[in-house]
């Protein structure tokens, strides 16, 4: 158990009070915590300002704020090789007084922000993030801030050691639910952060430099694929809806065959079809990659809707909601493993549910995807998507009911020997 006490070094009148530092590890440290007290009022053994002092009440009160406060951050750092440095630090954070704010993780985190118009895309090579990029950092900060209020002491950038990360870690899981795929999203916004920072020149605990990242595992994901035989009933069910029924199910059926993010899905204009050769051109500007691509559609009853029927525009989050109703109208009711919100948690829990419930307007893109893919060559599909690697491609369709087409086509190709 370390040893903290304090202690006046000189005779005179008036005399600074020193923090004496020892810990069961044979580390000594003594500094001034910039405090001074009269010396006659100084009671040694207590190690406090006596009673009958007039200021005695409120130096007391901020010595003890530097125990507290300095206790705490040892439980959290005590495994570490301890430096005077940053023990001052902590002593000035007791008292509110100020330090060098840039070595606070959320200060640079919004400092990243304000970079993001001057930083380099690393998908469509260009200047500026995507809005949505942005918006992760902002949160992220506001997460960081939330955690230091939590634990009354920020995250430094010189501190982001093993321990001070995994009790972040562990505070998203237990205190907020997080879930694993949100949690690791942040995890790697240390490290983002971290490195730049580093590039900038500041000082940084080299385990946030190198921090691993995490997500859930591939036997964890469970990913709702709409069929060919619902999208057929999908199609039966349009002819009957009217109003905002129907207009959700001509978005579905557009996502279904166009594979677009549902902020691309729900922002295309009849101005951005045209006619090919062999189906109708839709020309699209991604907007989280920033990437323009071109979606080919053959499929009549869709090429139908899009040229004669084209669907009114509504928000995302009205999409979301609705288009579970007309899934289930479509007799997606079949019971399947899946996360679904709990309404009084307001996190996802794993269980079976109604795959209707579970569908949101993601699940038409990977739809999209999964059920081309073995029929059309992936690169293909990667164009319409606009997924740059094959590996990431993959990741994203997870586990599918074509899985089996490579060892089918290396079989095929035996045949010929």
């Amino acid at each position: 158990m370390p040893k903290i006490s304090f202690r006046i070094r000189s005779d005179k009148a008036q005399a600074g009070i020193y923090l004496y530092f020892y810990s069961s590890k044979k580390v000594r440290f003594e500094f001034p915590v910039g405090i001074s007290v009269r010396t006659a009022f100084w009671h040694k053994r207590h190690m406090r300002v006596k009673d009958s002092a007039p200021e005695a009440s409120q130096i007391n009160e901020m010595l003890e704020n530097i125990v507290s406060h300095m206790l705490r951050y040892l439980n959290t750092n005590g495994h570490l090789e301890l430096k005077k440095k940053e023990l001052l630090t902590q002593v000035k954070l007791a008292l509110g007084r100020p330090v060098k704010m840039e070595k606070q993780l959320s200060v640079q985190a919004r400092n990243y922000v304000k970079q993001v118009p001057y930083l380099r895309s690393t998908v469509s090579g260009g200047l500026g993030l995507t809005k949505n990029t942005e918006r992760l950092y902002r949160r992220f900060a506001e997460l960081v801030e939330e955690y230091d209020a939590f634990t009354n002491q920020p995250m430094m950038l010189s501190g982001l050691h093993k321990r001070c990360v995994d009790g972040f870690v562990r505070w998203m899981f237990e205190e907020k639910r997080y879930a694993v795929n949100n949690v690791g999203t942040q995890v790697k916004c240390i490290k983002t952060i971290s490195r730049n920072a580093h590039a900038e020149g500041m000082k940084v605990h080299r385990y946030a430099l190198t921090l691993k990242t995490f997500s859930l595992s591939r036997h964890e994901r469970y990913m709702q694929i709409i069929s060919k035989e619902e999208i057929d009933d999908l199609k039966k069910l349009y002819t009957t809806l009217s109003g905002l029924d129907r207009t959700v199910c001509a978005w579905m059926l557009i996502g279904l065959y166009s594979g677009q993010r549902v902020g691309d899905l729900l922002a295309l204009k009849p101005e951005q079809i045209k006619q090919g050769k062999n189906g109708v051109l839709v020309n699209v500007l991604q907007q989280k990659t920033n990437l323009q691509v071109t979606i080919g559609i053959n499929d009549p009853f869709v090429i139908d809707i899009l040229k004669t029927s084209f669907p009114k525009q509504i928000s995302a989050v009205t999409f979301n909601r609705e288009l579970k109703i007309v899934a289930r109208l479509a007799g997606m009711t079949e019971v399947v493993t899946g996360r679904k919100v709990n309404p009084e948690t307001r996190r996802k829990e794993l269980g079976e549910y109604p795959k209707y419930s579970l569908l949101s307007a993601h699940d038409l893109r990977r739809s999209f995807a999964t059920n081309l893919y073995g029929k059309v060559p992936t690169p293909l599909i990667m164009k319409m998507t606009g997924h740059q690697k094959e590996g990431n491609f993959l990741l994203y369709i997870g586990e599918h009911p074509n899985k089996d087409h490579y060892a089918e086509a290396f079989l095929s190709v035996l045949k010929e020997f």
